[in-house]
C-alpha cells in the first residue's frame, strides 16, 4: 500500500488480530489450527497496512469492509493458501 502515516498501524494490527481471535473462539482454537492462525496474522496485517494509507491515529482506522477487501486482495500477492 502507499503509506501516508504509520500512526495507529500497530493498534489496527492488534484490533484485527483480536477480531480473528474472537471469531475463531479463543486462543486455544486459534493456535490449534495453523490455517486460522495464518489468516489471523494476514488479516491483522491488512488492518495495519490499511491504516497507513490515511493520516491520523483515529481518522486513519479502517472499516471492517476496508480490511476485508485488502485481506482478500492479499491472497493474490503471496502463496499463503
Amino acid at each position: 500500500v502507499g503509506v501516508t502515516d504509520t500512526t495507529g498501524a500497530g493498534d489496527a494490527f492488534t484490533a484485527g488480530f483480536l477480531y480473528k481471535l474472537l471469531q475463531a473462539g479463543g486462543l486455544d482454537a486459534l493456535s490449534a489450527n495453523p490455517r486460522l492462525l495464518k489468516e489471523a496474522v494476514v488479516f491483522a496485517s491488512a488492518a495495519g497496512a490499511s491504516t497507513t494509507t490515511r493520516a491520523g491515529a483515529i481518522e486513519g482506522q479502517p472499516t471492517l469492509e476496508m480490511v476485508e477487501e485488502l485481506f482478500e486482495t492479499s491472497k493474490d500477492w503471496y502463496n499463503f493458501w
